[in-house]
């Protein structure tokens, strides 16, 4: 079936902004921007998906993955799957086999399609990660998230066409009272947890439909749909955003000559200090700022798209992984090496059985253990790990950077040395 050309998870956009289906449509046609959009992280949750959907359709165990490189349809490339691919797909595989367990006549559906264009007379669809029916009674549809930004359950636009999808395919067999629509994310913190829901009644589903979903398709089709541009909403994932008619003219002005008043740059070319400007000068920066750092926060955010695709796109500079904040590794692993120093989970596991935090780890090998600083350092390398959460834009060929590579051949050298040495003896 293809990609839907009104597709349910960009709902959130044309639902409010139902001019962009036709914007964007326009300006790939003429290839002002790519057909479609994609990124190393997205394809890794795609690779996650089709593990999990394996997994339900009982062609594989989620372990048979580990280790192994994942490549479906619409992929540039294979992932590798870590211990952490194979955790978040765990964490939806498990809630579903829990339903199962509860319920063992509920029907299960993983990966099932939706189209619902001859409802609505619109090419709109999506496919559903998780489908879950209970004769009669309910209806269930689970969306699984392998990404860090958390994401709503509560007024999921995309989630509710799904169920109007599940709904329009299976009520002339089940007659559905009730609809649960549900987010499994396992790499995102949120308050109601990695498993969250929302229930409301059929009824409640086809009133959405009727006074929000039907008419913004109607307008779409009959390319009646309007630019609604909004910076923190609809724009932020649109492919037209760069070329928006309706945006450019919303964005705010500047209020005074930016060379002029934003920067008062002093007579050797450089920026001064706050203290040293004047009353008016400091006031023309602030009308300005939040403007201008914006503006700069997007052109590099821009330059580590373009980088990331093309290493040569911005001349003069490249891109380095940034890191996250360091976490324990997968946990069987992680009580292996607690066993070889003899440390039992006991050990490091505080009140409420909360397991210690990798710092205060760190703190119970100095001081209760009275481990020396190496000991603990080389053994903290061993049981936790720093997630690459992205790309950060550095300027290339700096001296830093050549120190940095000299220093890393003679580390190896200095390895390769000791290696010999140790052969020897």
């Amino acid at each position: 079936m293809g990609h839907h050309r009104i597709a349910a998870s960009a709902s959130p956009r044309w639902l409010t902004c139902t001019g962009s289906i036709e914007l964007i449509e326009q300006l790939r046609k003429v290839k002002t921007i790519p057909e479609n959009r994609t990124n190393d992280a997205a394809e890794r949750g795609t690779a996650v998906h089709y593990v999990v959907e394996q997994v339900l359709r009982g062609k594989n165990k989620a372990s048979d993955f580990k280790g192994k490189t994942v490549k479906v349809d619409g992929m540039t490339k294979g992932f590798k799957m870590d211990s952490k691919d194979i955790k978040g797909a765990r964490v939806c595989i498990k809630y579903v086999q829990k339903q199962q367990r509860k319920n063992p006549k509920l029907k299960v559906f993983a990966e099932e399609k939706f189209d619902l264009t001859e409802i609505y007379k619109a090419p709109v669809g999506g496919t559903g990660d998780i489908t879950i029916i209970e004769k009669n009674i309910a209806l269930e549809i689970g969306d699984y998230k392998n990404g860090r930004w958390p994401v709503e359950v509560i007024g999921n636009t995309q989630m509710r066409i799904y169920g109007l999808g599940a709904y329009y395919k299976f009520h002339e067999k089940y007659k559905f009272k009730k609809v649960k629509l549900t987010i499994i994310q396992p790499n995102s913190y949120h308050d109601d947890g990695p498993i969250r829901s929302e229930e409301f009644s059929v009824d409640d589903l086809i009133s959405w439909e009727r006074e929000v979903l039907i008419p913004a398709l109607g307008n779409i089709q009959r390319k009646q749909g309007k630019l609604v541009p909004d910076e923190e909403e609809q724009c932020v994932w649109c492919d037209a955003k760069a070329h928006c008619p309706a945006r450019k003219a919303n964005k705010p002005k500047l209020v005074k000559d930016v060379l002029k008043d934003l920067i008062p740059v002093t007579d050797i070319s450089t920026l001064p200090e706050p203290e040293n400007l004047s009353e008016e000068e400091l006031s023309n920066v602030l009308q300005n700022a939040d403007k201008v750092i914006k503006f700069y926060m997007s052109c590099k955010k821009y330059a580590v798209e373009q980088l990331t695709e093309d290493t040569s796109a911005v001349s003069g500079w490249t891109t380095f992984p940034k890191l996250g904040n360091r976490r324990f590794i997968e946990d069987k692993s992680f009580k292996k090496k607690l066993r070889s120093k003899k440390i039992t989970v006991k050990d490091v596991t505080m009140s409420l059985n909360r397991l210690m935090t990798v710092t205060e780890l760190e703190s119970y090998l100095k001081h209760e253990k009275e481990w020396d600083n190496s000991k603990v350092t080389s053994f903290m390398d061993e049981v936790t790990e720093r997630p690459n959460t992205g790309r950060m834009l550095q300027q290339a060929d700096t001296a830093e950077e050549d120190f940095a590579e000299f220093a890393n051949k003679e580390t190896k050298k200095s390895k390769r040395r000791k290696t010999k040495r140790n052969r020897r003896k």
